[in-house]
């Protein structure tokens, strides 16, 4: 579990990067899921955005941190960062 200050130094690093994973119209495919873990082990934490045809981002997001094990740190509009220890 992240504290507060560790999702505060994360959203800062990430807030002004463009998303690394961009997750299209095809949703979770096996290739995007291996990309996100790849970055998560590679960088710890990415910013990933999610296309307009989502329509629940919250069940979406929640499936996507089971899946990788990664930890929800921000989620707002149809951005995302993910972070993985």
């Amino acid at each position: 579990m992240l504290d507060k200050a560790k999702k505060k130094e994360i959203m800062t690093a990430l807030g002004p990067e463009v998303p690394s994973v961009i997750i299209g119209r095809q949703g979770l495919s096996e290739q995007v899921i291996s990309e996100i873990i790849r970055q998560l082990k590679q960088k710890k934490a990415i910013k990933i955005s999610l296309h307009s045809s989502v329509e629940d981002k919250n069940s979406y997001t929640e499936k996507i941190c089971s899946i990788t094990g990664a930890e929800l740190v921000d989620l707002r509009g149809r951005k995302l960062i993910l972070y993985k220890s």
